[in-house]
């Protein structure tokens, strides 16, 4: 069954009701959200030259970081990011929702989300969105434009995975007709991988087993997803002629986490206890910054397809640091002692090679028509430490909203971010305002018996720490 036939049967109406959009197109967006981007990363490499489209963002606009929300789950901060609320309203609380006694688990989709997303605003505006691997937009709402969604299914054992597109699994895209031609897409970067990771990674010789070369197959599934959305919407502005298809686009990549989370020893490796020769270090050191490099490449090619004018934002929903593991006193010679105590040191060589993001807040990038420009010298002023603090990642939908004149809901937990926008834009007086976006209509219109008890995402995300035993 389509997926409108689908949502038809379960009560949704299937045609969306929007209003006329207005004559006048606005200044395009791109939005490139990018998960666990971390300043500390960046830095050096804008410096060396080697993220330049990201440097010429910042030259001609502003940065600085995002404060984020504990704890930091991808799919309660994307979502928190996509609404301008707090997880306690959108009712996105994690990976899998609470549940009494022992029945089965379920994972939360978007037909959990309690309140409108900035897609389904712009929809009652008339306006259409393309929105490409955000978080928790599974099933795919029926919006104009083009949503290509994270699709939480089954997965192989062996690692924590941010949701991709499944050749296997229907209904992730929006239209329907749209479906096909993505899952083509998909196909060639799942059989070009080796060449991908070649081209961003350079030629080395990864691990063939053991520990580390799981944990380079771990990261497989992210860099064909995020080639795979990028490809989506290259292909999509390419055939769109002279402007973007979507007043507002966006498009998510995970690999900048999924990298940090399992190489930041060999990035930082002095405080794991790693010397600069070991294999650790000599096999993957350059992982985390080649992939950003890569991501730099995706933006400038973005940047290419649309007008200069276009409004961007670079954003992320927390940034990365080191995650050492607890500091046991050594072991008496011959003392038989769990890993679960062992050193820092002898934990390293166990593979707790780990960049962890409790609290760490997200960089933050904006550039374009609405934007304010910094009069400083970028490279100059490029101190992880002492990057501004611009808001909070409850702010961007709050200011999306207020750059494309439409009202902020005053159930918004977020506010627009003045230092970001430019001050014309509250020249009148404070943003327009409407007591909220919701509606009972669209509320129910969420209200579908669709649940996904997923034992294989469920064994991941206990792997990786993610459930405890509050959640089993």
């Amino acid at each position: 069954m389509a997926l409108c036939g689908l949502l038809a049967s379960c009560g949704i109406q299937t045609t969306p009701v929007v209003k006329q959009p207005a004559e006048e197109s606005p200044t395009p967006v791109l939005i490139l959200a990018l998960d666990g981007l971390e300043w500390q990363v960046i830095a050096p490499l804008a410096r060396a030259g080697r993220m330049p489209h990201l440097v010429s963002l910042m030259e001609r606009g502003t940065f600085g970081t995002l404060r984020t929300l504990t704890p930091t789950l991808s799919p309660r901060l994307w979502t928190s990011l996509a609404t301008g609320k707090t997880p306690k309203k959108h009712g996105i609380l994690g990976f899998i929702k609470p549940r009494e006694g022992r029945g089965p688990a379920k994972l939360y989709t978007r037909m959990d989300r309690k309140v409108k997303a900035y897609w389904n605003i712009l929809a009652d505006e008339g306006m259409a969105t393309t929105t490409i691997g955000w978080w928790m937009t599974y099933p795919p709402e029926q919006i104009p434009g083009l949503m290509v969604s994270q699709t939480n299914a089954a997965f192989k054992r062996g690692g924590m995975r941010k949701g991709e597109l499944r050749a296997d699994t229907v209904h992730q895209v929006w239209p329907p007709a749209q479906e096909p031609g993505v899952l083509a897409t998909l196909a060639e970067h799942h059989a070009s991988l080796p060449e991908l990771t070649g081209k961003i990674f350079g030629t080395f010789d990864p691990p063939l087993e053991g520990e580390p070369a799981l944990r380079w197959e771990q990261c497989q599934w992210a860099f064909r997803a995020d080639s795979t959305y990028a490809q989506v919407l290259e292909d999509r502005l390419a055939q769109s002629g002279d402007s973007p298809p979507s007043p507002v686009t966006a498009i998510y990549m995970g690999g900048t986490d999924v990298v940090g989370h399992r190489f930041w020893a060999a990035h930082e490796p002095e405080p794991f206890g790693l010397a600069p020769d070991s294999e650790e270090v000599r096999q993957f050191a350059h992982v985390i910054s080649s992939y950003y490099v890569y991501v730099d490449a995706v933006l400038g090619r973005l940047l290419n397809l649309f007008p200069p004018e276009t409004t961007v934002f670079v954003i992320s929903d927390h940034g990365m640091s080191r995650s050492l593991p607890e500091v046991a006193p050594d072991p008496d010679p011959g003392e038989s002692v769990s890993t679960d105590v062992l050193p820092a040191r002898s934990k390293a060589q166990v593979g707790d090679y780990t960049g962890g993001h409790k609290g760490d807040p997200g960089a933050f990038i904006a550039a374009g028509t609405g934007i304010r420009r910094r009069a400083i010298p970028v490279l100059d002023n490029l101190d992880p430490e002492r990057m501004p603090e611009l808001g909070s990642i409850l702010d961007f939908c709050p200011t999306l909203l207020t750059l494309l004149d439409i009202p902020v809901s005053e159930d918004m937990d977020g506010k627009p971010m003045r230092s970001v926008l430019i001050a014309e834009l509250f020249a009148d007086g404070p943003p327009r305002s409407i007591p909220t976006h919701d509606d009972p209509e669209w509320l129910a219109s969420q209200d579908l018996d669709f649940e996904r008890i997923d034992e294989g995402r469920l064994d991941q995300l206990r792997n990786l720490g993610y459930l405890g035993d509050d959640d089993e």
